[in-house]
């Protein structure tokens, strides 16, 4: 218990496998711990802990299997893969594994095992991996920036006084590696005697205040001349904030130093009629150094030109784009014009986004003898675009994740584009559906289709399209009811661009309606039968009751018996008139027909009002669900027009038209408001009525009647062998 108790610490189990019975026979209870299971909920999976095994890892595991049965006794194998934790994570596992026991025959019969969860080392090597490919990455790239420029690269180890200088410094002074000791000494011996002092107090001022080292000096070449040089560098410290080492570049600016080459327009060979625009106009030579400036650099970057001459231009361009503009430059050196979007630092700590433009000038031998710059501010619009970007993918990802189902059609009903809610609940991916028509993919049955059809069209010049609730196909053939919402995206000139599809799924919901309908039936025929068996017994005893009592009474006191003997009989009647309506027996014992008599019957009865029930044809097809659904369908009609339009007459009709049944309600009351008519779809009476024919696939209308009064037109698919036999798969 105590080996086990460390094992299960250190994430380790080991077992004991029966090979004949397939099955582990020591160390289950603590393997499946490993993992948040108990062996009973191992076992009711449908393959066991085969069912564990990531699907990418089963042929691993095959293998395994096969090695196993045909290695040797002391032969240790080993696998690793992945096996689902009971809290939805994968695990990496790595099973030591050797033959434990074999029969007479030699054949395996059980096997000796180690389970041990590596998860987080496999992650650390991942990482180890991820790491080591991004430092190669940032290895080339620096690389490749060096390459790309012209400076050379030093490095100094003020502890020792080594002084390392790069391939490219060295060809600047004309040397070779091996004709320069690598020491700093060697710096102080190519430095111009007059520039000495100035170094010293610069180095100084960087040691000890942090001050920018970045000066112009001159350094003795191979040739024996002084060349100017621009040098800039920065310190490294120790815990202790000691200077350790300093890195930095040269670059050679002899053809346009010394230093008083000023960068304003009024100091320059050349002035540019650009001066008091608010783009940036410059003029740069080949090596990088600044022949001209606009003042509107200085009015929108904040930088003075002092500043500008102590830094190098490089560093006041974004970092993410110090590539992009070198990859320009090269472009510009080779004699082609660019244009490139980048960002440039401002004095205030913020970056101005510039569209750059650079066209070389050459001179009569064809080389680049200086380049033409303009940058124009577009901050505003990048922000926007960024702007634009991020509600883009807020909508992106808000679409990706909601529940709600999303599809986005052309104006002729071919997809564009189908959100992950449609995928994973009809099971079709995006490739599977986009540029085919929404009808061909096969979601809907033919009528649905043309009533989509008429929708879209409808939707298209501008029509009221209002939620509906429809039945729709997944690819597995599951039927799904939808409630969808349609709307159109338009241009800037009012024409339609595209068309979006929302839609719920209300399957659920139907079924918990239709239970719920299911249970209202149930109470209103146990209250029926209750008033059928109780209080209409009940009546009915008291009918003999005051029978016999009249038989026994003369004079007024008799006439008084009768007629509450008669009031007696006529609650009877409507007590089984109640009993009959509530119940669905009345449309069981009774056949649609028969019960659509009754409730004429009650109607003329009841309400004193004239109704007709004709019957063309009978209906002995329907299910009793069918039926009773049609009945309550009937009867809210009824009500309907009994409540509100005050009609003379009511009229029932049911017939057949071939593989479909007609059911009718009219009347000739005072019809239907326009105001009403427009929100038909609202009252809960009418909204009961439409889901009862969504159950049995029916289809409800509310019109006008020709002549005044309203028409509820109830269409039904009655049962044939080919429906029957479909209904029932």
């Amino acid at each position: 218990m105590l080996l086990q108790g460390l094992l299960s610490v250190m994430r380790y189990a080991f077992y004991v496998f029966d090979v004949r019975l397939g099955a582990i026979a020591q160390g289950e209870k603590e393997m499946a711990a490993l993992f948040g299971y108990s062996p009973e909920e191992i076992h009711a999976l449908p393959q066991s802990w085969l069912s564990l095994v990531h699907p990418d890892d089963v042929p691993i595991h095959d293998q395994s299997q096969k090695q196993l049965m045909a290695s040797k006794d002391g032969e240790v194998l080993t696998k690793k893969l992945r096996i689902k934790h009971k809290e939805g994570r994968w695990e990496w596992v790595t099973f030591t594994r050797q033959p434990h026991e074999r029969d007479e025959q030699g054949h395996l019969v059980s096997e000796l095992g180690v389970v041990q969860i590596t998860t987080q080392q496999v992650e650390t090597i991942e990482a180890l991996k991820k790491t080591k490919l991004e430092l190669r990455i940032a290895q080339e790239r620096y690389a490749r920036a060096v390459r790309a420029i012209n400076d050379g690269l030093w490095d100094w180890n003020i502890v020792t006084g080594e002084d390392y200088l790069s391939p490219r410094g060295l060809d600047l002074l004309g040397y070779t590696a091996d004709e320069l000791p690598h020491l700093h000494t060697t710096f102080y011996e190519l430095l111009h005697p007059e520039d000495r002092p100035k170094v010293d107090a610069a180095l100084k001022e960087h040691f000890d205040h942090d001050a920018p080292y970045n000066m112009e000096l001159r350094l003795r070449t191979k040739g024996g001349e002084y060349r100017w040089f621009r040098s800039r560098g920065c310190v490294e410290r120790d815990a202790a904030g000691a200077p350790v080492r300093m890195v930095g570049s040269i670059r050679d600016i002899t053809d346009r130093s010394p230093a008083d080459d000023a960068l304003q327009g009024s100091e320059q060979p050349y002035r540019f009629p650009a001066d008091n625009t608010d783009d940036i106009v410059a003029m740069n030579d080949p090596q990088g150094g600044r022949l001209s400036i606009s003042p509107a650099y200085f009015r929108t970057t904040g930088w003075t030109v002092e500043q500008i001459k102590q830094t190098d231009g490089r560093m006041r361009v974004h970092p993410e784009d110090l590539e992009l503009v070198e990859r320009a430059r090269n472009e510009n050196l080779a004699g082609r014009a660019t244009t490139l979007e980048h960002r440039i630092f401002c004095s205030d700590g913020s970056w101005l986004w510039t569209e750059t433009h650079c066209k070389p000038e050459l001179d009569e031998g064809g080389k680049v003898s200086r380049l033409l710059v303009s940058s124009h501010d577009i901050t505003e619009r990048k922000e926007a675009e960024f702007g634009y970007l991020r509600e883009l993918e807020f909508n992106r990802a808000l679409a990706s994740n909601t529940t709600a189902f999303i599809l986005v059609l052309d104006l002729t009903g071919r997809v564009l584009h189908i959100n992950t809610a449609v995928q994973r609940r009809f099971g079709y991916e995006l490739e599977e559906v986009v540029g085919r028509s929404v009808w061909s993919v096969g979601i809907m049955d033919a009528k649905e289709t043309e009533r989509s059809k008429k929708r879209i069209a409808r939707l298209l010049i501008g029509g009221n399209n209002p939620p509906i609730e429809i039945r729709m196909k997944t690819k597995s053939g599951e039927w799904l009811q939808m409630e969808i919402s349609s709307t159109v995206t338009r241009n800037r000139d009012g024409s339609p661009e595209r068309i979006i599809v929302t839609g719920a799924d209300m399957t659920e919901r139907g079924r918990l309606q239709r239970e719920v309908l299911r249970i209202s039936e149930r109470e209103q025929a146990r209250i029926g039968h209750d008033l059928h068996d109780g209080v209409g017994q009940t009546l009915t005893g008291v009918v003999s009751l005051v029978e016999a009592l009249e038989f026994s009474l003369t004079g007024e006191a008799r006439k008084d018996a009768a007629r509450i003997g008669e009031l007696a009989r006529e609650a009877v009647q409507e007590v089984r008139r109640l009993s009959h309506g509530l119940s669905p027996a009345a449309v069981k014992h009774r056949g649609l027909g028969g019960a659509l008599q009754l409730l004429a019957e009650t109607v003329r009865i009841n309400f004193r009002r004239p109704c007709e029930c004709e019957i063309t044809h009978a209906m002995t097809a329907l299910d009793d669900e069918v039926e009773a659904h049609l009945f309550r369908i009937a009867q809210e009609a009824v009500t309907n027009a009994i409540r509100h339009a005050q009609p003379n007459t009511i009229c029932l009709h049911l017939s057949r038209h071939g593989e479909e049944g007609l059911l009718i309600i009219e009347d000739d009351g005072r019809g239907l408001p326009k105001s009403k008519a427009m929100k038909a779809s609202q009252g809960i009476g009418l909204r009961v009525m439409q889901y009862r024919a969504q159950i049995i696939e029916a289809d409800v209308q509310v019109l006008p009647r020709k002549g005044g009064g309203v028409q509820v037109m109830c269409r039904f698919p009655i049962p044939t062998p080919k429906r029957q036999k479909r209904k029932t798969a």
